[in-house]
């Protein structure tokens, strides 16, 4: 590798490794381990932080005065991709907890440590000293087979954090009648990054190139950061929403659900309700003083959409008429006092609902 590149290499692993720390330093606080996604973060970023030091160990050379130490913190980058996916789980599900049952989530990383013992760990110091010097260490097995293995389960923990993203964003237009915000689309930025370095190590693998060397590295360093500030900026905002989860099977609406729609339709319309931009359904619930589970059957059965699509409904023909009876006020006005956060959110909400957009509107009367 070309100096410039190694000497890339190495200021991106030990920026990296200060990132991890220090962002680690910050999460360590009493009040984070109540929110148990910032514990799982804090383990993660252990882990990033020993596995680009043990790069540093291994590309000093300070590995042949200490070859007991070799393979060991390589094989903490087995963590990664599942420890980001329950970090995932759990920003997305307040009650979910690392058990058991997510044993399997592991096993990888112990084939890893099992496999490190029987060929290098349970050898003698001169032993493992000749197989480094020689470069036997450095075998197809070492090399391709093993890094290539472990691209194919991270892209298997990719997926599923992907469909965990999914299910949650749709239980959330089905809790909040305002999603901006609660979508955790820093996830997503995470979810790519991800995506981005099982790629750029796959492609490192097979060609170890030193340009691709280096923007692994650098892929690294902004995943802490994406991860760290995605954290550190997170606003819990699903506390209020216990809403019923889990697949139901599709049927008719009965008169009692049509009923409730139709309630919650009035009180939205007639209360002003829909102006309350942070609306949830748990909320309006207890309005009605109807359980939070049969409002959101209602809602889903007998108007046939989520929470947030019923929400924009009423408030979409409430800004229609403020449109054409109130021209002197400007669109962003009138987006805010019919409860939506932005214009962009506003237009958009608008023109999937009347085909046009706000000024369109305004302009046909």
């Amino acid at each position: 590798m070309p100096d410039g590149m190694n000497g890339a290499v190495w200021i991106l692993s030990f920026a990296t490794v200060l990132q991890a720390i220090l962002f680690a330093a910050l999460l360590v606080h009493p009040r984070n381990f109540e929110d148990y996604s910032k514990r799982i973060l804090i383990v993660l970023l252990a882990v990033f932080a020993i596995e680009k030091g043990d790069q540093i160990f291994l590309t000093s050379g300070a590995v042949l005065d200490h070859p007991g130490f070799a393979m060991i913190g390589n094989l903490f980058g087995a963590l990664i991709a599942p420890l980001t996916y329950f970090h995932i789980r759990a920003r997305t599900d307040t009650e979910f907890r690392i058990g058991w049952p997510n044993g399997w989530a592991f096993i990888p990383f112990a084939i890893l440590i099992i496999y490190a013992i029987a060929t290098y760990h349970r050898l003698g110091e001169t032993e493992q000293l000749e197989l480094l010097t020689s470069g036997q260490i450095l075998n197809s097995i070492n090399t391709m087979v093993i890094p290539l293995l472990g691209d194919a389960i991270s892209f298997g923990f990719l997926v599923a954090a992907i469909f965990t993203l999914r299910q949650h964003d749709m239980k959330v237009r089905n809790w909040f009648a305002s999603i901006d915000n609660r979508t955790l689309s820093g996830l997503r930025t995470i979810l790519m990054l991800l995506a981005g370095m099982i790629l750029i190590h796959f492609i490192w693998t097979l060609t170890g190139a030193g340009s691709v060397a280096v923007l692994l590295n650098f892929s690294h360093f902004l995943m802490i950061n994406a991860l760290a500030i995605g954290a550190l900026t997170a606003v819990r905002d699903t506390a209020d929403a216990v809403a019923a989860s889990g697949s139901r099977e599709r049927r008719e609406a009965t008169p009692e659900q049509i009923t409730i729609l139709e309630c919650a339709r009035t009180a939205l319309r007639d209360q002003s309700l829909f102006q309350d931009a942070d609306l949830t359904i748990a909320r309006l619930a207890r309005r009605l003083s109807v359980p939070q589970r049969q409002l959101s059957e209602a809602i889903n059965l007998a108007g046939k959409m989520n929470f947030h699509g019923f929400v924009n409904e009423v408030r979409i023909e409430a800004a229609g008429r403020k449109l054409k009876d109130h021209p002197g006020q400007t669109i962003l006005e009138i987006a805010y006092e019919c409860g939506f956060n932005s214009k962009s959110t506003f237009n958009d909400a608008f023109r999937k609902l009347t085909g046009q957009t706000p000024s369109e509107y305004r302009g046909a009367s």
